[in-house]
Order: C-alpha cells, then structure tokens, then sequence
C-alpha cells in the first residue's frame, strides 16, 4: 500500500505538471491568452523576452518535477521555484483585490507547488535519514 505522503506527492506533482506544462505552452507560443492573464493578476503586460523566459523556466520546472518522483531532489527544486513564482503572481492577486475564479486558481497552484516542496523534502529527509545496506557478494 502506498503511504498518504507518496501519494499526496504525486497528486501535488500532477497538478503542477499538468498546469505549469499548459503555462509552458502558452508562454512559449507567445498566446496572447497568456498576456492578458499576466495583465489580470499584475495590471501590466509581461516584455516578449520574459514572456518566453518564463516559459523555459516552466519547462525545466515541469522536466524536474516529473524527475522528481525517482529523485526528491529535484522535486524539491521544482517545488521551490514553483511556490515562489506562484507565491509572487499570488501577492500581485491579492494587492490588486482580485477575487472569484481568478484568486481560487492562484490559490490552487500556490497550494499544490508548495505541498510538491513540502512532501519532496520531507522523501528528501527520509532517504537522507535511512541507513544504507550493503550489498551482498
């Protein structure tokens, strides 16, 4: 049986993987879905050479996070740069006053990339903390 915390780790990775993947997309396509969802949470248009900056960090995100469910290390560090970014765009929602879907979305991914960062350190922890044995022969 899979513990709760592997399983809420992966349910926390998908989330992010399938969000930030489709973000990836459509940063990188330069949709213009995506300038005005920036212009929502931020009241601005994010500069072309952002705009597609961000989407490759979303890709190195989305390619550790996937990394991370056979080495926490790097979910740790998709974690990290996830919360953050969602932690960012998150404050922007709030000091604007944003409400409704909007604010529930930031919510949402906020949540899940931090509970990625949580329960991969914590399986970081934990492989760190276990004894290795040596092998036989």
């Amino acid at each position: 049986m899979k513990s709760p915390l592997k399983i809420l780790a992966a349910v926390a990775s998908a989330v992010v993987i399938f969000e930030f993947s489709l973000q990836a997309i459509g940063k990188l396509a330069l949709l213009d879905e995506m300038q005005v969802q920036f212009e929502d949470i931020t009241g601005s248009r994010f500069p072309v050479p952002l705009t597609l900056a961000l989407g490759v960090a979303d890709v190195a995100g989305v390619a550790a996070t996937v990394r991370g469910f056979r080495n926490p290390r790097w979910g740790v560090a998709a974690g990290a740069y996830f919360t953050l970014w969602t932690g960012v765009l998150l404050t922007f929602q709030l000091a604007r006053g944003n409400g409704g879907m909007l604010l529930f979305r930031g919510a949402l991914f906020f949540t899940s990339a931090a509970l990625l960062l949580i329960t991969r350190t914590i399986q970081l922890t934990r492989t760190r903390n276990t004894p290795t044995t040596a092998l036989a022969g």
